[in-house]
């Protein structure tokens, strides 16, 4: 029923978000894991805002959860940094303007290359994973600034994982650091 899984989300009700990736959807697991209902995307590779049945992703990867519950995706190959509204019925673009590549600034204008992860920091500041350039974003607590964390040549950058102490850790092929 799924392609590949790049994402999974426990949402407070205990419904599971998955990032589809090949099917270009957001599907959820019911609580008890025994249905599975498409959230988002239409199953069409593209890009398209507004109501989630007939929104499109290019490769959904990530997933975060933020605090008032609104849900960002990585929209992977579109570039972008996308947003589920907290009802889970609206897609928007929080940031990228769809070309691949590396600018910092206002989150409409920043470029990204394939992101691919998130971690939300206590300022509800979210640290975005870019596969293709291996850098590490920062987008704004209030969703309207993008600035670069870090380069980390070299790396293949996949996921990231907050830790309580404060320590990020960075997943790449083969390895954590």
């Amino acid at each position: 029923i799924f392609s590949v899984v790049y994402a999974m989300l426990q949402l407070p009700g205990g419904c599971v978000l998955v990032a589809d990736f090949f099917n270009h959807r957001i599907r959820m697991l019911s609580a008890d894991l025994q249905q599975v209902s498409t959230v988002a995307g239409d199953g069409e590779q593209g890009h398209r805002d507004g109501a989630a049945a007939q929104a499109q992703f290019n490769f959904p990867a990530g997933l975060a959860l933020l605090p008032d519950g609104r849900v960002l995706v990585a929209d992977r190959n579109n570039h972008r940094i996308r947003m589920l509204s907290a009802d889970l019925q609206q897609v928007s673009t929080v940031a990228g303007d769809g070309e691949q590549g590396h600018r910092d600034g206002a989150a409409a204008q920043a470029q990204f290359d394939h992101p691919r992860d998130f971690a939300l920091l206590p300022d509800r500041r979210v640290l975005v994973a870019g596969h293709g350039n291996a850098n590490i974003r920062v987008l704004s607590a209030d969703l309207q600034q993008v600035s670069t964390l870090t380069n980390v040549n070299g790396l293949n950058l996949r996921c990231l994982e907050l830790l309580p102490d404060g320590r990020l850790l960075v997943g790449e092929r083969g390895r954590i650091r």
